[in-house]
């Protein structure tokens, strides 16, 4: 077998390299300080970078499966280190810190969560390896048990934002269409104004009212004139009041949302969200 070390660098900026790093640190380390991608010293960070890369991007490991030869095992942790070095030059620093924000401009809603959907793909990954390291190890039930406990809330995260992203957008049944809404109660913050999910608040003349006042916080109750996007092929008709906000995926073309009443309105402030509207 060749002693050579095969491995593929991850194309990732630094700040998301050094996140994974440490996640997969702590996870395989909960009896042990955690380690904090902004507090930690510099050379404890550095080489929890290297081991995530040396066992998540190489054959390390399937190298030294079933055999002990330390002189091997350092050839090829120093191989490895040669590498990142070359491909991410910051890492040999004294500390590169503090890491460049990166700039975005506004994302779409749906979009924001097409995103953490992927980061869930991430975790469960991460705690997928570290449970079965950990068994190998033995000894680890209880930190065994309580990472088994959390992929079970991130599969159940991940199974509910993929419902959300891929059900139909329409249903066609013997009753009728029905357009897909999605009713979100406000937070504390956002209980005095309309809320259109907009950082700024929106001006009077790019909503129109419908006429009823909310049961539940007594103000008018408006809709956006144009559809907004929400991102992932989701455009929406959007309508507020100052305690709820309620958005309804545009019809196809031809067809239109019936007029939103008072019932319709106190119905989808009290049921949890992703309902679906009548279309006339």
């Amino acid at each position: 077998m060749t002693n050579s070390l095969h491995f593929h660098l991850p194309d990732w900026p630094p700040r998301r390299l050094v996140w994974e790093s440490v996640v997969s640190n702590n996870l395989r380390h909960m009896d042990e300080p955690l380690l904090d991608s902004d507090a930690s010293p510099w050379p404890l960070l550095r080489g929890a970078v290297l081991a995530f890369l040396r066992h998540r991007f190489s054959t390390y490991d399937d190298r030294l499966r079933g055999e002990y030869d330390q002189e091997l095992r350092d050839k090829l942790v120093s191989e490895l280190a040669r590498a990142v070095y070359r491909k991410y030059p910051w890492i040999a620093k004294d500390d590169p810190r503090p890491f460049a924000e990166e700039e975005e401009d506004k994302v779409p809603l749906f979009t924001v969560l097409a995103r953490d959907l992927a980061h869930d793909h991430g975790m469960r990954d991460h705690l997928v390896s570290a449970i079965r390291d950990l068994k190998c190890e033995g000894n680890k039930q209880a930190q065994i048990k309580a990472l088994q406990n959390t992929l079970a809330t991130i599969e159940q995260r991940i199974e509910q934002s993929y419902a959300t992203l891929t059900g139909p957008k329409y249903l066609h049944d013997e009753r009728g269409n029905a357009s897909r809404a999605f009713s979100f109660p406000h937070l504390p913050e956002e209980m005095d104004r309309y809320y259109f999910f907009e950082d700024k608040a929106i001006v009077p003349n790019r909503y129109h009212f419908l006429g009823f006042r909310c049961p539940q916080c007594s103000t008018p109750v408006v809709r956006l004139k144009q559809p907004a996007n929400w991102g992932q092929g989701f455009r929406m008709l959007v309508y507020s009041c100052f305690c709820h906000t309620l958005a309804c995926v545009c019809p196809p073309a031809g067809r239109q949302l019936k007029q939103l009443t008072l019932e319709d309105w106190d119905f989808s402030a009290t049921q949890p969200n992703d309902n679906f509207k009548d279309l006339t």
